[in-house]
């Protein structure tokens, strides 16, 4: 038989089946086990048409980044605007800025509507300002007072900056200002050597030497009759009085004139009182504190009384971590400590004293030679029980030294004021505390504020 073989046993074995039905078997069979997990994993449940899960909430529009930073920036503007709303140079640029970088998106046009309205009143204000400014310009020249002119000008008005380049490039403030500037300090020159000359005038009028007096007058510079016109026909006037109405006319007016430069000098005092306190304050307000004691030592002291085989009379002791100056003078002689350098000084020293006897001195600018007071020192404060300082009780007391001003004020006390006219205050040197005879007493808290330290001249 043809599907037979025969063995060796003697048996038959049937023939090996064809491989092709088997592959199609397996394939099969992988077909079905695939689609049996699909339809486990699946669930066998039919796909839901995508139609029907479609969401109805509305799809957002996409914004163009351009808008919302344009938005932003002036939203940013107008929180400036109400913050400094006088501010229109600073604003009319932040809208320039804008409109240059955002030109066609839709916040341009309200951006071009507040530009256009910041201008406006930009243009009102500095209008308003100028007219203001010339008109108090005009009416210190009517009364001759030039350099109160001068400071108007060189007063800067934030209006004014750079409203040239909009609204007043035919007529320009900056250069009005300018030349008013020059024209009248001109005057003011004028004035001041006119002064003098009508000073010296008037004293040989006084002796009736007319022909001297006018003799002076005449020596006014030609050359103010162009550019102090003012001050040139006040000379002449005052030399047509002493020609046509005599010595008296000049002589009458003599009491008035000088009436008016002593009104003129006590101004000039009180402005330059003013102008000095004002820089005070300015520089009182940078400075730092800065201690003085150290908790073991005395370190930049270098103002003392030892030397020559004297015994040193002032030590350092730590209380409760603060270093407290202790000096004794029971024995008599020179008993001193003092620190800063021979510059000119200007400060506020802050300190807390208490007297076991006697009491303590206080020299408010001190000269030293190699570490030696020198005669030329300024006369000292004195803190007794006399001045409100008692004795056994800590007292805090502040001195400020500020030009030929020195004020010591002392807690629950009146106070220290020296008297510039009879103090003999110089201008150089820091402060030093003396020990009379038989006085001791101790300090802490020693600090100062170094306002002006300078080897060019006084604050």
């Amino acid at each position: 038989d043809p599907s037979t073989h025969e063995v060796e046993d003697g048996g038959f074995t049937p023939k090996s089946p064809s491989k092709a039905p088997l592959i199609i078997g397996v394939i099969v069979a992988v077909v079905l086990v695939g689609g049996g997990a699909a339809v486990m994993m699946g669930g066998g449940e039919k796909p839901e048409d995508s139609s029907e899960n479609a969401s109805t909430e509305p799809v957002k529009p996409k914004v163009d980044p351009a808008i919302a930073q344009s938005e932003s920036r002036l939203a940013y503007i107008r929180e400036y605007q109400k913050e400094a709303p006088d501010d229109y140079d600073e604003l009319v640029y932040r809208l320039d800025r804008f409109l240059e970088t955002f030109p066609t998106v839709p916040a341009a046009k309200d951006a071009m509507a507040l530009r256009t309205e910041l201008t406006d009143a930009w243009r009102a204000a500095v209008g308003e300002a100028r007219r203001t400014l010339e008109s108090q310009v005009a009416s210190h020249e009517e009364k001759f007072e030039y350099l109160k002119a001068v400071a108007l000008l060189d007063t800067p008005q934030d209006v004014f900056e750079d409203a040239d380049e909009r609204f007043y490039a035919d007529n320009p403030l900056s250069a009005w200002t300018k030349q008013k500037r020059r024209d009248l300090k001109t005057l003011a020159r004028a004035q001041e050597i006119q002064e003098e000359l009508e000073v010296k005038a008037r004293k040989y009028a006084a002796k009736e030497y007319g022909d001297i007096a006018e003799a002076i007058l005449d020596s006014f510079p030609k050359k103010y009759e162009f550019e102090a016109l003012a001050i040139w026909l006040k000379n002449e006037e005052l030399k047509r009085k002493i020609r046509e109405d005599g010595l008296e006319s000049i002589l009458q007016s003599q009491d008035a004139l000088a009436a008016q430069l002593e009104e003129e000098r006590l101004r000039k005092e009180e402005e330059e009182r003013e102008r000095r306190a004002q820089a005070w304050a300015g520089k009182l307000a940078k400075a730092e504190w800065e201690n003085q004691v150290g908790r073991h030592n005395l370190y930049n002291w270098v103002v003392n009384n030892t030397g020559f085989g004297q015994t040193e009379k002032w030590r350092v002791k730590n209380v409760d971590g603060v270093g407290v100056m202790i000096g004794d003078n029971s024995d008599g002689g020179e008993c001193y400590r003092g620190f800063f350098t021979n510059h000119y000084q200007d400060y506020v020293l802050e300190f807390e004293v208490r007297l076991i006897e006697g009491s303590l001195q206080l020299s408010p600018r001190t000269m030293s030679q190699s570490g030696r007071i020198s005669d030329e020192s300024s006369p000292a404060l004195e803190f007794s029980e006399d001045t409100g300082v008692r004795q056994g009780r800590w007292t805090k007391i502040t001195v400020t030294v500020n030009g030929d001003q020195v004020e010591a004020e002392i807690d629950g006390a009146s106070p220290i004021v020296m008297d510039s006219e009879t103090s003999r205050l110089i201008t150089q040197g820091g402060p030093a505390f003396r020990l009379p005879g038989n006085s001791r007493a101790e300090i802490r808290k020693v600090r100062t504020k170094l306002v002006n330290s300078t080897r060019d001249g006084p604050f």
